[in-house]
This record gives C-alpha cells, sequence and structure tokens, in this order.
C-alpha cells in the first residue's frame, strides 16, 4: 500500500481455503496482496507452497506497476506478456517459456528492470 500507492479494495472477496499452509507471519500480507488485485489465487487456492512461474511473476508485476489486464484469453497471461514487452521488462521472445518456474535472479532483473520505468 505504502509503496504502490494503491487503495485496498474491500469490496473484493478474498478467502483462500488453503491459507493456512501459508508461513503465519504472512497471512495477512498474502490477504493484502489480494485485496489490492495482485494475487488472485486459482479456485479459492493461494497455493503459498507452489512455484512460482514466469507467467505469474510478471502478471504480478503488471498489476502492480500498471494495471490489471483482460484475461478471458488463451493462455491467460497474454496481455501481461505484451504488456511486459511493451514496458521493456522481459526479454522473452517464447511465450510458452512463461510456463517454467522463476528463478530468483530472473525475478530480481523483472524488478531492477521495473524500478527503472519509474
Amino acid at each position: 500500500v505504502n509503496i504502490l500507492y494503491k487503495v485496498i479494495d474491500m469490496t473484493k472477496y478474498c478467502e483462500f481455503s488453503d491459507l493456512n499452509n501459508a508461513d503465519p507471519s504472512l497471512k495477512n500480507s498474502i490477504l493484502t496482496s489480494c485485496l489490492l488485485h495482485l494475487f488472485n489465487g486459482k479456485q479459492n487456492k493461494f497455493m503459498p507452497l507452489q512455484k512460482l512461474t514466469k507467467a505469474e511473476a510478471i502478471t504480478v508485476l503488471i498489476r502492480a506497476i500498471d494495471k490489471q489486464q483482460e484475461e478471458n484469453i488463451t493462455p491467460w497471461y497474454k496481455n501481461y506478456y505484451t504488456r511486459a514487452l511493451d514496458l521493456k521488462l522481459t526479454k522473452e521472445t517464447d511465450i510458452s517459456k512463461l510456463e517454467l518456474p522463476i528463478t530468483r535472479y530472473e525475478m530480481a532483473l523483472l524488478l531492477y528492470r521495473a524500478s527503472q520505468k519509474k
């Protein structure tokens, strides 16, 4: 909230059936990330123990620095990928590679590139 200067959406429903699998010290942050429309989860699950894919990381980053994109397409993250390309946050030209887990290096690079946009 303090970094993104976004308002929490108290009308959004954010309840994850697997929230107890998350680190207890992060539960409030997970719910806040949902209320900020950064993480939406899937089928009422946050999946805190699942690895983050490149597509999911790019999606969260674009939601944070730009806005939510239309997701009723295939693949659902295509518009986030296109926006990340437009903003030069990624140089990945093969969209199918976004299904792979993201490395810490790749995430740091995304964050660094995004920080240069402000």
